[in-house]
């Protein structure tokens, strides 16, 4: 292999510890936490929301989906962008549409403007989501990696319990009422513009900047952050300051049943995060398990399960590898599932389904969640960003499909039949991901960069 400046910078950052990893890594993954905070916050308050405007059982699923609408948008497009443009311009970018879109959507006054502005605002996250695993990826050594691997489970599991707390705060201080939806969403405004503050001043990655030939400002922020560099500053600079990606190119590499896998674990995560928890609190309220206050602090064990899974998944990765430590688990989802559904419908106590939303949340944050870690494993820069944001436009046509179908079925029909649809689309996913299991474990990451 040609040592090329961009093999150098491969060589240098796989094998050097990043001492600022766990800043850059809070400030370019916030897109995450701020997604899901989004999703479990709207999730714990969405009798709030029925309350201020009263949607249909259509227009209800559209407005919990229509953050995943516009992110399949910003997945898709911000990843090839994010090749295209550079990993830094885009996180900027993405958070600044997300700022003005969240602070609309907690003044919005009726349901379709909610909608609206909700669907634009998803652009912006799913933008960011697939822009902050791409910058990452590009700052850690090989040995770093492992504690990176959990992220998106530590991020959906912390952040639910931060806002199923804030919730029951605000019901003791205020009580639960038509409005009490709007205060969440202006929370997430301000974290995030906090956020890109803060962003302002990363930056960018030194591959991406040796992909395009700007070899000697990739050697300046090499040493901004080791201290040292491989010394690449007096290579030729190229002409070309961007890339032209495809995800026809991507497949074309050689890994089609990495992303076959991966995208299969994907949309199990899809199915489980939207169509099923997302409506686990309005589950418990239908099925009588407390009131509102009562169904939040079933939320709390439920979502400490899914910590204790992310906790986990990346210990029993890095043992087993990547085929076991991620389809066992998903195949147990399946089981939980059925479960949950016989509790449901009252041939098992219906207190049942507390344990099993548990259960089926520690066993998604154990092993599905690890899509992420895979794809960015398995392919390199000139591919990274095009590829997770294909990744994460799946995982939001997913949530989109299953959150409007989520909505409409619980208020027309049962939990039992929205448990039913989902059980059966977690069996088919997990048969496809099993059939295309690899250990990624084992592909060389320098030798990525010579693709």
């Amino acid at each position: 292999m040609a040592e090329t400046p961009l093999i150098s910078v491969a060589k240098f950052v796989f094998s050097h510890d990043n001492r600022l990893r766990r800043a850059m890594i809070a400030l370019a993954m916030a897109g995450i936490f701020i997604d899901v905070w989004d999703l479990t916050s709207f999730s714990f308050t969405l009798a709030s929301f029925r309350m201020a405007f009263h949607p249909g059982g259509l227009l209800l699923g559209f407005a919990v989906g229509s953050a995943n609408i516009g992110a399949v948008v910003g997945a898709l497009f911000g990843g090839l962008m994010t090749d295209r443009l550079g990993r830094r311009t885009m996180l900027i970018y993405n958070l600044l549409v997300f700022v003005v879109m969240a602070a609309l959507q907690a003044l919005s006054t009726s349901a379709v403007e909610f909608t609206a502005f909700r669907a634009v605002m998803g652009f912006g996250l799913g933008a960011d989501v697939a822009t902050g695993f791409t910058y990452i990826y590009e700052f850690i050594s090989t040995a770093q990696r492992k504690e990176v691997y959990p992220l998106w489970a530590y991020a959906f599991s912390m952040t639910a319990l931060l806002a199923v707390g804030l919730v029951l705060l605000l019901i003791h201080v205020a009580g639960y009422g038509p409005n009490t939806w709007r205060y969440p969403v202006a929370v997430g405004a301000a974290a995030a513009l906090v956020v890109l503050i803060f962003r302002s001043r990363i930056p960018e990655t030194p591959f991406w900047l040796a992909r395009t030939g700007r070899y000697r400002e990739a050697d300046e922020v090499l040493r901004s952050i080791y201290g040292e560099s491989p010394n690449i500053s007096g290579s030729a600079e190229r002409a070309s300051g961007t890339l032209r990606p495809s995800i026809g190119a991507a497949l074309s590499s050689g890994k089609r049943g990495v992303l076959i896998f991966s995208t299969s674990l994907n949309v199990i995560v899809g199915i489980i995060s939207w169509g099923f928890s997302f409506y686990i609190t309005y589950s418990l309220l239908e099925l009588g398990l407390g009131g509102v206050t009562g169904s939040l602090y079933f939320d709390v064990p439920i979502y400490a399960a899914a910590l204790a899974g992310g906790f986990l998944s990346s210990r029993l990765a890095f043992r087993y590898g990547t085929k076991h430590s991620a389809t066992l688990p998903s195949f147990g989802i399946v089981a939980s599932l059925f479960i949950a559904l016989l509790a449901s419908l009252g041939i098992l106590p219906r207190v049942v389904f507390v344990p099993m939303s548990a259960l089926t949340l520690f066993l998604e944050y154990l092993g599905p969640m690890s899509y992420n870690a895979i794809v960015n494993h398995a392919f390199g820069s000139r591919f990274r960003g095009t590829v997770n944001g294909f990744n994460y436009m799946v995982n939001k046509v997913v949530e989109a499909l299953t959150g409007i179908a989520g909505g409409y079925v619980i208020s027309y029909f049962h939990v039992s039949v929205d448990i039913t649809i989902f059980l059966v689309l977690t069996l088919v996913f997990c048969i496809v991901a099993y059939t295309h299991s690899s250990n990624v474990e084992r592909i060389d990451p320098v030798g990525l960069e010579s693709d």
